[in-house]
């Protein structure tokens, strides 16, 4: 009877085991899965983060594109404004010189009349004397 219930109880020792090592088994597997779902919760997560943070690079870019774009119209006009300030000044220095020109003709042209009429004057007056 005691070789009986010694293997009784060794039955009863490797049920036991048995049923830790599933129960252990089991745990294992349910903190395996936990475990997986973390990882692809987590994956996902980074998956999106990195998707806005292209998406934020891409708009950011356009934008720079787009500043680009307006600073060299900027530049465009400013030259365009230059050259046309430029060929005012040129106009404008011309048109002074060619009146200045005029104005020494007209002051010549006055010295001239007022001497002819200086030089009929003295001759009248010497013509009255005699």
């Amino acid at each position: 009877e005691l070789e009986f219930e010694i293997k009784r109880e060794a039955v009863k020792a490797q049920l036991t085991d048995e049923t830790t090592s599933k129960e252990a088994k089991a745990q294992l597997a349910k903190q395996q899965q936990a475990s997986a779902e973390e990882a692809n919760a987590a994956h996902e997560a980074l998956a999106a983060a990195q998707a806005e943070a292209e998406r934020k690079n891409a708009e950011q870019a356009r934008q720079l594109q787009l500043a680009r774009a307006e600073l060299r119209e900027m530049k465009s006009l400013d030259e365009e404004g230059n050259k046309r300030r430029t060929e005012l000044e040129t106009s404008v220095n011309s048109q002074v010189a060619r009146l200045r020109n005029q104005l020494a003709e007209l002051h010549d042209e006055n010295d001239r009349v007022q001497e002819q009429m200086q030089a009929a004057f003295d001759s009248s007056s010497m013509h009255e004397r005699r």
